[in-house]
């Protein structure tokens, strides 16, 4: 009788909790597998997304290195048609220079021997005059040509595709940089 009353004790229990909600165990199990699998996904998940982010922070870093070696090309070639227009101003001026002492030694020729007709001092002005003049066309077709040249790099330039701020600005300045060569070479003309 013990063992009955045991026996219906326990089964009052057994149908107690059956009602009350629990689950069967294999129920159980399959949840904790499937947390379990949701877990490594998640964990999954944060470890690309921390890559994910140490790789932004890389190209970013990678970025700015070369926007600044970019920066230090164009400083440079700037630097080197500094240097190639000063060379350039230096060499007309010598030229210029060659030509006044050119016709100053005529003058002084003219003063020193008065006998000197002055048809030959006209003839040795003029053929310095044409010296001059032909060495002024051969420079202004060698500007032109740069010109020219620079011109058609610009174009190339502004027919790509504009990718930052940065490539525009350097557009505005190639621009101004170009009116004001275009300028000065008018000036130089007039």
């Amino acid at each position: 009788k013990e063992l009955q009353l045991e026996f219906v004790e326990v089964h009052k229990q057994h149908e107690s909790t059956s009602s009350t909600g629990r689950r069967p165990l294999s129920e159980i199990f399959q949840t904790t597998k499937q947390l379990k699998a949701i877990k490594q996904n998640l964990l999954k998940k944060l470890e690309r997304e921390k890559s994910q982010k140490k790789m932004n922070e890389t190209f970013q870093h990678v970025l700015e290195i070369a926007n600044k070696i970019r920066q230090a090309q164009e400083d440079e070639i700037r630097l080197a048609e500094q240097k190639g227009e000063q060379i350039q101003s230096m060499a007309i001026a010598n030229r210029r220079l060659k030509q006044v002492r050119n016709v100053y030694d005529i003058l002084i020729d003219v003063v020193t021997n008065e006998e000197m007709p002055i048809e030959e001092v006209l003839t040795r002005l003029e053929e310095e005059s044409s010296k001059s003049v032909h060495q002024l066309e051969i420079e202004l077709i060698s500007q032109r040509q740069e010109l020219e040249l620079k011109l058609q790099q610009t174009q190339n330039e502004l027919s790509g595709f504009i990718h930052t701020d940065v490539d525009l600005e350097q557009l505005e300045n190639l621009v101004n940089e170009l009116d004001d060569e275009l300028v000065s070479k008018r000036r130089e003309l007039e």
